[in-house]
Order: structure tokens, then C-alpha cells, then sequence
């Protein structure tokens, strides 16, 4: 079977990859208009060539200079005769202190420490909650695990307050530097897999045709990656990371 594909089969293929991830591409894959009001993609046009196309995917890591350790608490529920729940009295400040104290207590500094008696979330758990806010800079993964672990404490020493469960997020302030690491490492692995792709076809690789860059990442993790070995001098320190890809077609011949 003859290796041969156009435009349109290319174009088609991104299209179609962008519905079915919701991925949000770059401009080498933008939508366009023309004067009939007809979207299309454009910068995508590579001539009747023999091509092959494929995806690299690209992670890279670094440690994280900044976490946000959001810790959700709330009252326990209680019903009524009648089984209908019965309103809980809004968290005090003075009840929020207490655990703050408690955290002082163990190294965490007064001013790294919001409390939130107004929070948007989580909606679900109903309004009597609230949080606390730690932010720790040049994070270790012992400190943030020793703050969970006092907050997981709530729910043995208190009756009118428990401990729900965190959101920890770790950052970088500059995330140009790893995000050209994720960018190389997705290249080198687009041209591991187009290498055997064409040596499976029996067909010589030749040049890059077009290249489609897949934003899958934020400078903010959803949650601390433990620490990396591979990073020198980490310190069991968490680690940020960052996942990019790249769709890219090769000439072949």
C-alpha cells in the first residue's frame, strides 16, 4: 500500500484530532475566515507530497519554588426528627485561628497563612465551610505532607469542625526555560516514532512538511509531583511539570 497523502487528508486529520481532545492549538493551525464567511484552518497546505504524520509528546520538570496548600473544613451534618438537615452555624474565625496556631506551632509562619470564612468552593458541601490558604516558598515535600497531616488531625481533636480535604498547587514564577525543555523533548520524540513509522513502511524520512503545536500544560500543577531524583540537588523538594506536544508531517520518499 502506497504511502501517499494531501493536504485535505492532513487537514481533515487535524481537524478531526482538535474536535475529538478539545485540544487548543497554535497559530501554525488557526481558524480562519474567507470573504464567503467559510471557516477554515489555514498554514496547513503542504502540496500532493508523500507524507507521514505523527505525535510527540514532550514532559519536562523542575522544582517547584512556590506551593498553595488550600485546606477545605467544615461542620458535620446533622438532621432533624423529621430527617431534613439541620443549618449549621457558620465557621468562626476564632475556630479557624486555633488550627492556624497549630501550624505556627510546627514551623509555619503567621503571615503564610489566610483564612478564607467566604469561600466559592467547594459550593457542594453547603455554606457552613471555610479555608485555609499556606503558601510556602522553596516547598519541601515534608513540610507540605506535616501540614496535611495536622489539618487530617482536625477530625480527631474536634467535634464541631472536620477536616475535608486539600487542593495543593506548586508553581514556578518564569516557566519559559522548562516549557522549551517540554517543546524539545516532544520534537525528539515526534522523530523516534516517525523514524520507525517510515523504517515499518520501507519509505526514506525527508523534511518537515508542517508542525502543530498542542498546549496541554499550565505553569500551575493541579496537585505537587513528588520529588523528582533525576533533578540534582532537589532535597525532596516537589516538582512542577509541564507536558507539551507537537503533531508533525515529514516528507518521505
Amino acid at each position: 500500500m502506497k504511502a501517499i497523502g494531501f493536504s485535505n487528508v492532513l487537514v481533515a486529520a487535524v481537524a478531526s484530532t482538535a474536535m475529538a481532545t478539545g485540544l487548543y492549538f497554535s497559530s501554525s493551525a488557526t481558524a480562519t475566515t474567507t470573504s464567503q464567511g467559510k471557516p477554515q484552518l489555514s498554514q496547513l497546505f503542504t502540496g500532493d507530497r508523500r507524507m507521514i504524520t505523527t505525535y510527540g509528546r514532550g514532559i519536562a520538570s523542575a522544582t517547584a519554588e512556590k506551593a498553595e496548600i488550600r485546606l477545605y473544613f467544615n461542620r458535620p451534618e446533622t438532621y432533624l426528627e423529621d430527617g431534613s438537615l439541620s443549618p449549621n452555624e457558620p465557621i468562626a474565625r476564632a475556630e479557624m485561628q486555633r488550627i492556624v496556631e497549630t501550624l505556627m506551632a510546627a514551623g509555619v509562619a503567621e503571615d503564610a497563612v489566610e483564612i478564607d470564612l467566604n469561600p466559592s468552593e467547594p459550593y457542594y458541601y453547603g455554606p457552613s465551610g471555610a479555608n485555609l490558604v499556606v503558601t510556602l516558598l522553596d516547598p519541601t515535600q515534608e513540610e507540605i505532607d506535616r501540614i496535611l497531616q495536622i489539618a487530617q488531625a482536625i477530625n480527631l481533636d474536634d467535634e464541631n469542625l472536620y477536616y475535608n480535604y486539600s487542593n495543593n498547587y506548586c508553581s514556578l514564577e518564569d516557566v519559559t526555560g522548562l516549557e522549551n525543555e517540554a517543546r524539545i523533548s516532544a520534537i525528539e520524540d515526534a522523530r523516534r516514532r516517525i523514524d520507525a513509522m517510515a523504517g515499518a513502511l520501507g519509505v526514506r524520512v525527508m523534511d518537515v512538511l508542517a508542525a502543530v503545536e498542542v498546549h496541554s500544560y499550565t505553569p500551575i500543577s493541579t496537585s505537587c509531583y513528588p520529588a523528582d531524583n533525576s533533578i540534582s540537588g532537589d532535597d525532596g523538594r516537589p516538582t512542577v511539570q509541564i507536558e507539551l506536544g507537537i503533531l508533525v508531517t515529514y516528507g518521505i520518499r
